[in-house]
Formats: C-alpha cells, sequence, structure tokens
C-alpha cells in the first residue's frame, strides 16, 4: 500500500514538473527567439523556434567590374547622372568612376545592377541630331538695309550735283554708346548672297565673314572676327616688349530640337572694340554682351543688329577749274563733313541635318 502511494506521488510531481517547464518554454518563446533547453531528461525533444536567415546570415552579392566605352555622350555627365543616390540606379555596393581621355566608364557591382546600368548607359549614349549652323557678318548703310528687307524706315537722302566732288582723308570714329540687339526673321532667303554682292559692287556693304559649323544638339557653335591689337609695354629689365589685346566680335550659338520642325537658339554675343582710352599706355577693351533665346523654323534665317559704327568724312566740294585759281580759288570751294552710320549686321541659318545611323 505504501509502494503504491509513493509511486502517486512520483507521477504526479513528473507531471507537475513537465506542466512547469512546458509553461515557462511557452512563454520564453512567446517573448524572445532565445531557446531555453529542457533540463529535465524526460522530456521529449520539442521544435523549437529558429531566427529568420535574412535577418541573422547577411548574404554578400558577388560583384563584377567592367568597362563601358561611349561614343556620343560624356562620361563626365553620365557617371554625374548615374551617381545620385536618390535616383537608386547603383546598388550599395556598386561603385562607378570614368576615364577622360578615352571617354569610358568602370563600373562595379552586381551582375542584376550592371545590367541595369547598361541598358541605361545604352539609352543615354544617342547620337541625336546634327546642325549646319551657316553664318554672315556684313556691314551695311543704313539706308541701304530695305533691299535686303530688313528695315523699312529710313532717313531721306538728299542728290550730289554735278559739281566734282574731291574728298579728303576721312577721319573715322565708331560710335559704341548704341548697342541694343534687335532680330528680324527672314521669310526667303534664297536670294541673300545675291542681294549682298550686288551691295557689295555698289560700295554700300562689305562682307566681313563668311563661316559654316557643324555641331550637335544642344552644343555651342563659336564664331570669332576681329583682330588683335598691338601695343608696348615695359619689362623687368626696363627694355619694351610688344603685347597684344584681342577686339574680336564672339558669336556664340547653341541649338536646340524642337518639335514641328523648329529650332531653339541660344544666342550670345560679344562685341569688343578698342577703346580711345589708355591706361600707361595699355589700350583698354569696351566689351558689350548681349545673351538671348529665339526660336525658328529648320533653314529659316534670322538677323541680328544694333551694333552701329559712324563714319564722319571731311569732304572738299569746289567748281572745277575754278577752284584751282590760286587765292580766288577758295571763293569756289566749300568743305563739309558728312555722317556714314553704318550698322553691323549678322545672318544666321540653322539647319537640322539627319541623325546617324
Amino acid at each position: 500500500m505504501n509502494n503504491f502511494i509513493f509511486i502517486i506521488k512520483d507521477a504526479i510531481n513528473r507531471l507537475l514538473t513537465i506542466a512547469i517547464f512546458s509553461i515557462l518554454l511557452i512563454y520564453s518563446n512567446a517573448n524572445s527567439d532565445t531557446v531555453i533547453p529542457a533540463r529535465d531528461p524526460f522530456l521529449k525533444p520539442t521544435k523549437i523556434q529558429t531566427t529568420n536567415l535574412k535577418n541573422s546570415i547577411n548574404i554578400t552579392p558577388q560583384l563584377q567590374t567592367c568597362w563601358i566605352p561611349l561614343y556620343f555622350a560624356k562620361a563626365k555627365n553620365v557617371v554625374s547622372f548615374i551617381s545620385k543616390k536618390s535616383l537608386g540606379i547603383l546598388s550599395p555596393l556598386g561603385k562607378i568612376n570614368y576615364d577622360q581621355r578615352s571617354n569610358q566608364i568602370w563600373l562595379e557591382d552586381d551582375k542584376q545592377h550592371i545590367a541595369n546600368i547598361h541598358h541605361l548607359i545604352n539609352h543615354l549614349d544617342q547620337s541625336g541630331p546634327q546642325f549646319l549652323i551657316k553664318a554672315k557678318i556684313i556691314n551695311i548703310d543704313r539706308e541701304y538695309q530695305k533691299i535686303l528687307g530688313i528695315l523699312f524706315q529710313t532717313d531721306n537722302t538728299t542728290k550730289n550735283s554735278s559739281a566734282s566732288l574731291t574728298m579728303d582723308e576721312p577721319d573715322t570714329t565708331d560710335n559704341a554708346g548704341q548697342f541694343t540687339l534687335t532680330i528680324a526673321k527672314l521669310a526667303e532667303s534664297r536670294l541673300l548672297d545675291l542681294q549682298i554682292s550686288a551691295l557689295e559692287q555698289e560700295g554700300h556693304a562689305s562682307l566681313i565673314s563668311s563661316p559654316a559649323l557643324m555641331t550637335l544638339d544642344n552644343q555651342a557653335a563659336v564664331i570669332q572676327s576681329g583682330a588683335e591689337v598691338p601695343y608696348q609695354e615695359m619689362t623687368l629689365s626696363g627694355g619694351t616688349s610688344v603685347s597684344f589685346k584681342k577686339a574680336v566680335l564672339r558669336l556664340k550659338v547653341t541649338p536646340k530640337q524642337m518639335p514641328d520642325d523648329h529650332i531653339l537658339l541660344h544666342i550670345s554675343l560679344n562685341q569688343d572694340k578698342v577703346s580711345a582710352l589708355t591706361v600707361k599706355g595699355v589700350p583698354a577693351i569696351q566689351t558689350q554682351q548681349i545673351t538671348t533665346q529665339v526660336v525658328v523654323k529648320n533653314h529659316q534665317t534670322i538677323v541680328l543688329g544694333g551694333i552701329l559704327e559712324t563714319t564722319h568724312a571731311h569732304q572738299k566740294v569746289g567748281l572745277p577749274v575754278a577752284d584751282k585759281i590760286p587765292v580766288l580759288g577758295k571763293l569756289f570751294t566749300h568743305h563739309t563733313v558728312l555722317t556714314k552710320q553704318q550698322e553691323l549686321l549678322i545672318f544666321i541659318t540653322p539647319s537640322e541635318m539627319k541623325a546617324l545611323s
């Protein structure tokens, strides 16, 4: 009887022990991922909860490196775009750099990111349209601009009499006070070359420069015309040397393709002229600059004006034969000063060329 009671008590104690350990195990698993092993040898192995492998094991992707050549885009600009963290193009371990000399991109990243960046670079590295920029820079008498269809209001001119006209050397002064850029669009420019040639033959215009440049979309074409002005300056040894300063007309045109066969032109015009002012023998350069934008049709010509030059010419007009009589000849002659105003006109014709295939 005593043995039976002892067995019953022992069984009850074991059951209570198992129950207590089970409660503790359930409680610990509910509050933590840490496993508390059972100390009781009679407990059967239980299914323990393990931590998430993705959180506990850091799997490092395999990185690859490659060089990507660029043919049209600048490697510096492409790398600057891809490196922006806000776009998330590179992986956290990805690196990118460029070689300016060969215009190549160096890339290090995992296989998937490299494939995505390859696709993006192929999209960015496109030739785009090309433009032919033709320009003509001429000096023309203001009263003859109407022949080119630019100026519709001119001053009245007086006709010379039949008396002979002898001219002394003209005194020329440049009026740089007025420099207001004016823009006109020519509806028809096919006869422009013939009209300018006719004015040149008559002495009313002079062609300064006629350049033509090829450029890419959104890339600047620079046209420069002028001269270098020599001047003397003192050297450290006490002697003199000849130096030069540029006095040029600089035109910068940047075309941009627009819808409906139109072209947006960013135009920057610089006019540098020698001033009468000198500082310690060094001539001062008067600089004027204007920047503007204009939208034109493909192959349409625009005209930039507003740079005026005024020439003063001293003339002696006399009656033939009588003006040669000593002393009395002065009675048959008189001196006049004629003022002639010319304007510098710049003709720009952009033409979009077919993109490279």
